[in-house]
């Protein structure tokens, strides 16, 4: 019987121990969607500022070169802001 009370209180131990690590990996997953949370929502300010800068710039003519970087961020501000629906068709390839 000694022998079972020892392998319970070795097996809680080992519970306890994986416990632990469980709710430090849930910590450390917590932590970076929160990094990741402030993270995008800095990127969308800085594009939604770029977008309108570059708007505002042609919209009265000012002489703001286009580069290649800002032209994809154009666009990719454009195309987050499309309604989509589940119900479109893949394109054919």
């Amino acid at each position: 019987m000694d022998a079972v009370t020892q392998r319970e209180e070795d097996l809680r131990r080992q519970l306890d121990t994986y416990a632990d690590k469980f709710n430090q990996v849930q910590e450390a997953i917590n932590k970076s969607n929160q990094v990741f949370g402030t993270f995008k929502q800095e990127m969308e300010q800085v594009l939604y500022s770029l977008f309108f800068l570059l708007f505002f710039s042609f919209f009265f003519g000012l002489a703001i070169p286009l580069d290649s970087t800002s032209f994809l961020i154009v666009i990719v501000f454009l195309m987050r802001n499309e309604p989509c629906s589940d119900d479109q068709e893949a394109p054919k390839t």
